[in-house]
């Protein structure tokens, strides 16, 4: 199965050089996609860290061990299987 160009209008077979050429091109760009995704879950994972710092301080109204296993959750965020494109998020405690 040949793969093709328009050149002026024909239609012109591509050189082994340039399919191997798209093929880099194209997995250097999903490489920069899922690179840009991961980093999109993260900073929201940090954002959802930074909310509730204040739960680990000492005096805290709030059960301390409970916000502790969701901030956990939350830090393991990137070892789910389904990283970066099914998140699972971790429910805060109440």
């Amino acid at each position: 199965m040949s793969v093709y160009k328009l050149v002026d209008g024909k239609n012109i077979p591509l050189t082994q050089e340039e399919i191997s050429l798209g093929i880099e091109q194209n997995k250097n760009a999903m490489a920069k996609a899922l690179e840009e995704d991961c980093k999109s879950v993260r900073d929201e994972r940090d954002q959802l860290l930074l909310r509730c710092d204040w739960t680990q301080l000492p005096n805290s109204p709030v059960d301390a061990a409970a916000w502790e296993v969701y901030r956990q959750a939350l830090r393991d965020v990137p070892s789910q299987a389904g990283f970066p494109d099914d998140v699972t998020w971790p429910v805060k405690p109440s």
